[in-house]
């Protein structure tokens, strides 16, 4: 089998297990009912920066899973379908880069696909892939960092840290540890790539910070 058969049915498998039926069930976690709004009320008022539940700063979450929500949305309607469909679409761009680091690492194609099949195969996938919070979009781009990282594309690299930092803090900056304790490499730590991961990744912190200062 070919890479692109397998990458074709890692997604076919992923639709399967990730989007399918999605929608069977309400909303029903706390943090499911405290995105959706969110972003219902970003919708509704247009004011994309500021997240906002019960009338209230939410200040607890950065804004990537609400701006994905809202645009998903805002195609298919705000429903669960299209709120989930957002961890259904990154589990399934995190099968892929499953398969294209394990590739790279262990340099056997087989194994690598057999990699992302366990991935989509735990329960812990099937749960975060179908629940809107932001644990699946996270690990995507922390992934995503990790694969450009083993390309050696650091600046890029640095601009999936910063979006995963956008995404749920501090914790996204696991991948260029992880990758700097295995591999010793300067060259992660390029200024070019740094300066993007500030720019991007504190953008928000910055915004919020000067908006609300001590309180935030």
């Amino acid at each position: 089998m070919d890479e692109k058969k397998r990458i074709l049915l890692i997604i076919i498998i992923g639709i399967v297990l990730a989007i399918s039926f999605n929608w069977i069930t309400d909303l029903t976690s706390l943090d499911e009912g405290r995105n959706a709004h969110a972003t219902k009320i970003m919708l509704s008022t247009k004011n994309f920066v500021v997240p906002y539940y019960n009338c209230k700063e939410r200040f607890e979450k950065p804004p990537i899973l609400y701006w994905l929500g809202a645009i998903s949305s805002y195609i298919f309607g705000l429903n669960e379908f299209s709120l989930r469909l957002v961890s259904g679409i990154a589990g399934i761009l995190l099968a892929i880069c499953t398969y294209r680091i394990a590739k790279i690492v262990l340099e056997d194609e087989e194994i690598a696909f057999r990699a992302s099949i366990i991935l989509m195969a735990t329960p812990h996938f099937y749960i975060e892939s179908r629940a809107y919070v932001p644990e699946m979009t996270l690990v995507l781009f922390m992934t995503l960092s990790l694969l450009s990282m083993l390309k050696e594309h650091y600046t890029l690299s640095w601009l999936f840290t910063a979006i995963a930092f956008l995404t749920k803090g501090p914790v996204a900056l696991l991948s260029p540890v992880i990758y700097f304790i295995n591999y010793r490499t300067k060259k992660l730590f390029n200024i070019k790539g740094l300066l993007l991961f500030i720019a991007v990744g504190f953008s928000w912190y910055f915004y919020m910070l000067a908006k609300f200062g001590y309180d935030y």
